[in-house]
């Protein structure tokens, strides 16, 4: 936006006169790519209505909750380990996705280099191994026997392996998509259960029990919560199916506040059986990803890292205490490309996470809001620093907030939403030619009023001396 020189007085110039020092500054700093950006944004945002949110204060924000150290978590599925048919990645040529809804994938490869530096870096995390396919594993006349559980828990054990947490089934609401041999009602359910429980609390009380692991909202998923007797309630949430399963998920929706508020809903749910049937106990939610079935065709771009990290943001301040993306590594949903190893955008999403967001919950002083969503916890690492996460889901408008300090600001963006590369501050990220992850370095802001551009994710961080933190 240009203002005809004719027009300018002393006020306009005045103005002009100061973006040209402070987009000096920003070409040292930044570079000119983001300098260009957050200059073209302000000058919208001195012009635009409703841009301004509001000033927050990092010192002063209160203390609302604590989330496990591995809140942050992963599945890698069960098919992954032994090898076999999984939900097959969309690909160019792939214009009926219900053609051939799976394909053979061999065992993953648990000594690859790259893989595993790339799950180091997401640690501490849980992971686990689970999905429909394990449901139809071991069943004996219609009846779950424990005699490979207790062998693959006896030689976890002899290794040197700890298991943290077990539940019995995956989705036993809807047991018959993974052709499990038994428990397909709620009586079955419970004396398989029961079967389940006692091998655990007599042999390996140490290990918590997580259940009932149902999926959606609906009279099954009630009553198998009431049948429990958890250590941890577990749930999972998909906000859709995918186009595999002929769901109807449309990326138009993916940032629109009915779209990214679902999982609150689910929650809310959940919580509701939690307090009537197992008062007290945590909540976890133990798969969740952009669609059931694989995800969808976008699920794989920066468009869904929105949801990726609205939802962090929205369960850690509503108490639940891990959350665990699927997958690691296979389908569309994985964060990191399933044939190359790749990180997708949602990737770098929780490797920001991992590196800035401790597991101190606190109040940002700020209501979501249509398009803009803050979220704040005690900085990781630093006593008394604060981290926050802005999320500007709107397409259009840029929005701004104050701060009293200043801050290290890390902004993801991309060229196209639905694009595969995803960039920090201007910068195209990615790994080195022998696979090492790059520095993820901030950009210093002073205090004062921040510019959060269109469609962008932003976390800052800051020295506030937090008493909380």
């Amino acid at each position: 936006m240009l203002v005809p020189r004719k027009t300018q007085g002393a006020g306009a110039r005045f103005l002009f006169s100061r973006m040209r020092k402070i987009r000096g500054r920003l070409l040292r700093r930044a570079g000119p790519r983001l300098a260009a950006c957050l200059i073209s944004t302000w000058f919208i945002a001195l012009h635009g209505p409703g841009t301004h949110a509001g000033e927050l204060t990092p010192a002063s924000m209160a203390r609302i909750g604590v989330v496990d150290e591995r809140f942050q978590s992963y599945n890698v599925e069960m098919v992954e380990v032994t090898g076999g048919r999984f939900w097959k990645p969309y690909g160019p040529g792939t214009s009926d996705a219900h053609s051939d809804l799976y394909a053979y994938r061999a065992p993953i490869d648990l000594t690859n280099d790259r893989l595993r530096k790339l799950a180091a870096a997401l640690a501490p995390a849980y992971i686990r191994i689970s999905g429909s396919w394990a449901n139809a594993t071991y069943f004996a006349n219609g009846v779950w026997r424990p005699d490979q559980a207790s062998g693959l828990l006896a030689y976890t054990a002899s290794v040197g392996g700890r298991i943290a947490a077990a539940e019995f089934m995956n989705e036993p609401n809807v047991a018959a998509m993974g052709a499990a041999a038994a428990s397909d009602d709620v009586a079955g359910y419970r004396r398989d259960f029961q079967f389940f429980r006692s091998l655990m609390k007599q042999q390996y009380p140490d290990i918590m029990i997580l259940g009932p692991g149902t999926v959606s909202v609906t009279n099954a998923a009630s009553e198998l919560v009431a049948s429990s007797g958890v250590d941890v309630v577990s749930y999972h949430h998909y906000g859709a199916l995918s186009e595999r399963c002929r769901g109807t998920g449309a990326p138009e929706a993916a940032l629109s506040e009915t779209w990214l508020s679902r999982t609150e809903q689910v929650l809310t749910f959940y919580l509701a059986l939690r307090d009537k049937f197992e008062p007290g106990k945590p909540i976890w939610l133990t798969e969740t990803a952009e669609a059931a079935c694989g995800g969808n065709r976008w699920a794989a771009t920066f468009l869904d890292t929105f949801r990726y990290l609205d939802q962090l943001g929205r369960l850690a301040k509503s108490g639940v205490q891990v959350v665990m993306h699927n997958t690691l590594a296979a389908s569309d949903y994985g964060l990191l490309d399933e044939k190359t190893l790749t990180p997708r955008p949602n990737y770098w999403g929780a490797l920001l996470w991992r590196k800035l967001m401790g597991n101190i919950v606190l109040d940002p002083g700020m209501p979501i809001e249509a398009g803009l969503h803050v979220y704040a916890h005690c900085q990781r690492g630093t006593p008394g620093g604060v981290a926050l996460l802005v999320i500007n889901a709107s397409r259009d408008m840029p929005r701004s907030l104050t701060l009293p300090d200043a801050s290290q600001r890390y902004t993801l963006d991309a060229a196209n939403l639905q694009d595969i590369n995803v960039r920090l501050n201007g910068h195209a990220l990615g790994l080195s030619a022998q696979g090492d992850l790059p520095l993820i370095p901030g950009v210093r802001t002073t205090a004062g009023a921040l510019i959060f551009a269109p469609a962008t994710i932003t976390f800052l961080t800051t020295a506030a001396s937090n008493s909380a933190c």
